[in-house]
């Protein structure tokens, strides 16, 4: 007798049992000994067949993902040293295009913005990946030190950073938003206007013999008469835009429409500047401000300078400005119980921040009545 042992059962057999024994033992609580040796062998050659195909797609799969990483890694040193190329060039270089492109406020704006930032830089344009926030922080600091207005830093701020906001999505390179801690919104500024007396001084000075400070005077007037308009504006203004009655025009900054009627004063500015047979009213510029901006910002300068003269030669403690008159026009009108809405329309506004109402009437008697008022105050003197 033997003892043998299969998957830990003991059993006990004879050596005749044991000679003749050629098969394993079938224990019926065992489910996998009912399997056949040849079923079984089948069954695991299907399965390596599987594994076979299995890791051949496998194999397939990772060598088209190493082709993709392998792209991906190419792109990206191509992009690497697209960007590092890219940062190496100043941001004046990249704008130039920009610049050529805008108009002719716009394209000053930003030539003087660049010319400012170069100084600050020790008179060399500043490289692309120069330019971070510290950078910019440093350049706010010495503005403000120098005694830069804080609207003129902010109108410089907008300009940089619409210049290199363009540069960075033109070139496809690393924005380090270089912008993104520093004020760029305009500042309120103390309302800049003078009385009714202090017009009638302005229109009873005696400018005999010089020409310069008396057509600064008519247009200084001018635009007080006509409902507060803007130097570009009358720099613009031509003889078609008078119908009848009326001038109308378009607000150069907004786009608006505007209609003023004109009176008895505005009629003899008017007839006193059309003898020289010009498409425009006044010899302020002869070309479009786009076309020929330098000559219109140079005019606009020389205006605002033969304005302080003017108002020093007539005993004022206000400095004129070419807005002096724009904005005196809309405190007096405001002041004869003229609504914020009227005022807006007469200034030609669409920004509700700045008018707080946006308005589509542009024929508008109450307003015609309102500046008849205004003008009537101030020459009630010269009527008597």
């Amino acid at each position: 007798m033997k003892s043998n042992k299969i998957i830990g059962i003991s059993y006990q057999t004879s050596d005749a049992e044991n000679e003749t024994m050629n098969v394993p033992l079938q224990i019926e609580s065992f489910p996998f000994t009912q399997v056949s040796t040849l079923s079984y062998w089948q069954h695991d050659e299907e399965g390596v067949d599987e594994r076979k195909q299995a890791d051949k797609g496998y194999k397939e799969r990772s060598q088209s993902r190493k082709e993709q990483i392998d792209q991906e890694s190419d792109e990206q040193a191509r992009r690497s040293e697209r960007i590092y190329r890219g940062h190496d060039e100043t941001l004046e270089h990249y704008a130039q295009k920009i610049i050529n492109n805008a108009k002719g406020g716009t394209a000053y704006n930003y030539k003087t913005a660049l010319r400012s930032l170069t100084v600050y830089n020790k008179d060399r344009p500043p490289i692309m990946h120069e330019i971070t926030y510290n950078f910019i922080d440093g350049y706010n600091k010495w503005l403000k030190k120098r005694g830069v207005t804080l609207n003129t830093i902010s109108c410089y701020m907008r300009s940089l950073r619409s210049l290199y906001n363009s540069v960075i999505r033109q070139k496809r390179l690393h924005d380090k938003k270089p912008f993104r801690h520093i004020s760029t919104r305009n500042h309120s500024t103390r309302k800049r206007s003078i009385s009714n007396s202090e017009i009638r001084k302005i229109v009873a000075l005696n400018l005999e013999n010089k020409p310069l400070l008396e057509i600064t005077r008519d247009l200084f007037l001018f635009s007080f008469y006509a409902m507060g308009m803007p130097f570009v504006d009358m720099a613009h203004l031509e003889h078609g835009n008078i119908q009848g009655n009326y001038i109308t025009y378009y607000r150069h900054k907004t786009g608006q429409m505007v209609c003023v009627r004109i009176e008895t004063c505005m009629k003899k500015i008017i007839e006193k500047y059309s003898a020289y047979n010009r498409q425009r009213i006044f010899p302020i510029i002869e070309r479009d401000m786009n076309e020929d901006y330098r000559t219109y910002h140079d005019s606009l300068c020389k205006y605002n300078k033969l304005l302080k003269s003017l108002g020093k030669m007539a005993g004022l403690t206000e400095n004129l400005t070419s807005y002096v008159a724009r904005h005196t026009w809309a405190d007096l009108a405001y002041r004869m119980s003229s609504d914020l809405q009227t005022v807006s329309t007469a200034l030609g506004h669409t920004n509700t921040k700045t008018t707080r109402i946006y308005v589509h009437d542009f024929v508008n008697p109450k307003l015609y009545k309102i500046n008849h008022k205004i003008l009537k105050a101030v020459n009630k003197e010269r009527e008597r």
